[in-house]
């Protein structure tokens, strides 16, 4: 069965799509463009009512959290050993870091790359827009807009 992965380049999708890439699957990239604002449409919300990206579907089953996209896709691909053995303290330290990273460094790097959606007035502000435009700049140098289909 095809996998589809909805996402945006940028965005939270790059560990669910490297994941993919390293199991081997047979899966398909879904671009929803942020800039035409489609995880807000209804087809997409339908999907994922949370419209946010990413979401992966796979026959019936439909997910969204990176999180969990994540710990799906190495529970089908065990052979892929993406991550450690059941019961292990190793697979304990998975499950801290990979929390930690959705619940604490991806809420901060969203308020830094996103700044209007976290701060009242922020764009009306004489500073916003140096600041914005520096937040950009800096997250378009992290990588992830330099991979095709990330």
């Amino acid at each position: 069965m095809k996998i589809q992965l909805y996402y945006y380049p940028g965005n939270a999708n790059l560990a669910p799509h490297l994941l993919l890439q390293e199991a081997g699957c047979d899966f398909e990239l879904v671009l929803v463009d942020r800039d035409r604002r489609e995880q807000k449409s209804a087809n997409y919300l339908r999907l994922n009512p949370n419209g946010v990206i990413p979401t992966l579907v796979c026959g019936e089953l439909v997910l969204f959290e990176s999180a969990a996209i994540c710990l799906y896709i190495a529970d089908q691909y065990p052979s892929a050993r993406l991550i450690p053995p059941l019961g292990s303290s190793e697979r304990a330290h998975l499950y801290k870091w990979l929390f930690f990273l959705s619940n604490t460094v991806q809420p901060a790097y969203m308020a830094y790359r996103y700044p209007e959606k976290y701060a009242a007035n922020l764009t009306q502000s004489d500073g916003a827009q140096p600041y914005q435009r520096g937040c950009r700049r800096g997250a378009s140098r992290g990588g992830g807009a330099s991979h095709a289909g990330l």
